[in-house]
């Protein structure tokens, strides 16, 4: 694939229906991946949905097959993908999130207050407990 500086990389999670059937499952996958590519997503990569117990009922459904897929799109395909998922009617719900799994974290110091002397040396139970109670 050509990445222009158009072209993002996109996670999608979804919620399927928990009455697919368990021989449908696969090819209700790949069905996604199909109108991600169809409309205009590129580099799909699909992780079979697995069923999962949900925290809240959504559409009266307790429980639903979870899967996500990850993807490339320019922000004019991103929203006919979005509208294509949203007529999907097997779907409960789904979520489109930037992936930003490769960017690397960074640290952030924490403000120094007055009275609070740190160390870079790690105190044993001991010696903080000591520390406390001579406090």
């Amino acid at each position: 694939m050509d990445e222009t500086e158009n072209q993002k990389k996109y996670e999608l999670s979804y919620l399927l229906n928990p009455e697919t059937p368990e021989d449908k499952i696969d090819s209700e996958a790949a069905e996604l991946g199909r109108m991600i590519s169809e409309n205009g997503g590129e580099d799909v990569q699909l992780n079979p949905p697995e069923q999962r117990r949900l925290a809240y009922p959504i559409k009266k459904q307790d429980r639903a097959l979870f899967g996500w897929a990850l993807f490339s799109a320019d922000l004019d395909s991103l929203d006919k993908i979005k509208n294509v998922l949203s007529s999907n009617k097997k779907l409960l719900r789904f979520l489109v999130v930037a992936d930003y799994s490769k960017l690397t974290p960074y640290k952030i110091e924490s403000p120094k207050l007055p009275g609070l002397e740190t160390s870079n040396q790690p105190q044993s139970f001991d010696q903080k407990l000591e520390n406390i109670l001579k406090g």
